[in-house]
């Protein structure tokens, strides 16, 4: 997958952009951490128990929880959907469930 990557970024992006990135990564204001100065120096045992490494950690949590929260919500609605529109026998269909109605033709070579 990172090879296929390679050649096709190499044919769509323009030198200038990935110079441009390449750089702006090097000068490491991109990935600073956000936390308080030091703070990743301490063993996770300490930051375990102090107050603010649970407060690092529910920050995250939270930060994950909004990013997520329009894609989970689009799945459940487009499950809740497919769920009540595709018929019974379709899903049984697509995903073989047992052989007793099935036609031995229709079934996996293990299942014989």
């Amino acid at each position: 997958m990172i090879a296929l990557f390679s050649l096709l970024a190499s044919g769509v992006l323009k030198r200038r952009e990935l110079d441009a990135a390449r750089r702006l990564l090097t000068g490491g204001d991109l990935f600073r951490a956000r936390s308080a100065p030091g703070a990743g120096a301490l063993p996770w045992r300490k930051r375990l128990g102090s107050i603010s490494g649970w407060a690092d950690a529910a920050s995250y949590t939270l930060a994950d929880a909004k990013m997520l929260r329009k894609e989970m919500a689009i799945g459940y609605l487009v499950a809740g959907f497919l769920a009540v529109l595709v018929p019974t026998s379709v899903w049984s269909d697509v995903f073989l469930s047992g052989t007793e109605s099935r036609p031995r033709s229709r079934t996996w070579s293990w299942d014989r």
